[in-house]
């Protein structure tokens, strides 16, 4: 069961850890504004984190089992799969605000167009004069 443990704990901070490297190339795209490839990585995102809950509802199966509590080495493993994944949040609420931040800033630019483009039509009056 241990070795069984141990090695869901290793793919999960595997995972994890491709996440983050998701998470990373995920942020530069959209500063790049890559919109194809940031629709792929978000993809790419979901996969990652279909597996890691997977991952992490077996883990937790094993924890009915066996108490890590008793083995220094699994409660590492523990440790650094929960770091991982506080980084991996901590990224993704990065991301989330630089990609509100490009919203707002597209949004801003389609109105002073608008407005723009409004300001430049010319209109006439009931006797054909330009007002």
């Amino acid at each position: 069961m241990t070795h069984s443990l141990d090695t869901l704990l290793d793919d999960l901070c595997t995972a994890l850890i491709d996440l983050q490297a998701v998470q990373s190339r995920e942020l530069e795209a959209v500063v790049q504004h890559q919109h194809k490839q940031v629709a792929a990585l978000a993809a790419e995102k979901a996969s990652l984190t279909d597996k890691i809950q997977a991952l992490d509802n077996q883990v937790a199966q094993h924890f009915t089992q066996q108490s890590v509590k008793d083995d220094p080495a699994l409660q590492g493993k523990v440790n650094r799969a929960q770091e991982l994944l506080d980084t991996c949040k901590q990224q993704n609420a990065v991301n989330e605000q630089v990609v509100n931040t490009t919203l707002n800033n597209i949004e801003q630019l389609k109105q002073q167009i608008l407005k723009s483009a409004r300001g430049d039509t010319m209109t006439y009056d009931s006797q054909g004069k330009f007002r």
